[in-house]
């Protein structure tokens, strides 16, 4: 028996022990407090099961511990991308009709691949964004079962060594430690049951976004008719001065602002045209 509290050696190396190691890790970072606040109690737990399970393997036995360290961090597939599973997230976000998660998820996309998520997590953000913390949770539920379960059938091996890093992208770091190339298949099917809980959630906070940026978009326009509405103005009031005979003096300077006047009121007329095509490609909620 690993060498830890008996209540936690009661409730953490069980299936429930293992799920809610990962919830809660899970809950409190989508409110923006570190998986490292609860470490002093996870982390025993964890590094426990990793030393038994050497002790296990190097007395010729099969290591049996699924709840450690490398089975959480290193196989990386409780923690595809970092802690919720957020790296199909991120790939949906490069894809996105969302001008804003589009260049933030090809951003972020580089630390997901090593398992970090911070960039992600707090510019989405996921942080205190309930149509994102939700799918993270359900993630963070569903994926212990399913490792569990492959591990408990001898599908995958049970990682027999100490590394602690969560920084190898996956499955890359689980093969170095055992060998077992079955954690690509295991990978791929992780990677397409997370993304198929984050999409339509995704989906729906996209639609949310790119209705917020068609209004940023109209309000940057209506300045902008406001601004060259005042120039007009007052090239009208240069008109009217020069039509009651008071002199008005015609410089290269006075010209360039007419071309310039000119210039911008086709961009507005060109950019308030593409904005309406816009709204009408993705419906007023972006809905396309």
């Amino acid at each position: 028996m690993p060498p830890c509290s008996p209540p936690l050696e009661k409730l953490g190396f069980t299936l429930p022990g293992f799920i809610l190691i990962v919830f809660v890790q899970a809950v409190l970072y989508s409110m923006g407090i570190s998986s490292w606040f609860v470490s002093a109690f996870t982390n025993p737990i964890l590094l426990a099961g990793t030393a038994t399970n050497i002790a296990l393997a190097a007395a010729g036995e099969i290591p049996t511990y699924i709840v450690c360290y490398e089975t959480i961090y290193l196989l990386s597939l409780v923690t595809l991308g970092g802690t919720g599973c957020t790296l199909p997230l991120n790939v949906m976000m490069m894809r996105s009709k969302s001008t804003r998660l589009k260049t933030l998820g090809s951003i972020c996309i580089a630390p997901s691949i090593f398992n970090i998520n911070e960039p992600l997590v707090f510019g989405t953000p996921i942080v205190f964004n309930p149509l994102l913390m939700i799918p993270m949770w359900i993630n963070s539920l569903v994926t212990p079962i399913l490792i569990w379960v492959v591990m408990s059938l001898g599908w995958l091996a049970v990682p027999a060594a100490s590394v602690t890093t969560g920084q190898i992208p996956a499955p890359i770091g689980y093969i170095m430690v055992t060998g077992d190339f079955r954690a690509i298949l295991f990978w791929a099917l992780t990677f397409a049951l997370t993304w198929a809980i984050w999409f339509p959630f995704f989906k729906v906070y996209e639609r949310q976004v790119i209705a917020q940026e068609a209004e940023e978009a109209e309000a940057k326009l209506k300045e902008a008719k406001d601004s060259i509405t005042e120039a007009h103005n007052g090239q009208t009031e240069v008109i009217q001065a020069e039509m009651r005979g008071e002199e008005t003096k015609i410089s290269l300077l006075f010209i360039h602002a007419q071309d310039t006047i000119m210039t911008i009121t086709n961009e507005i007329n060109m950019a308030t045209e593409m904005l309406e095509m816009y709204k009408l490609i993705h419906g007023k909620g972006g809905q396309a």
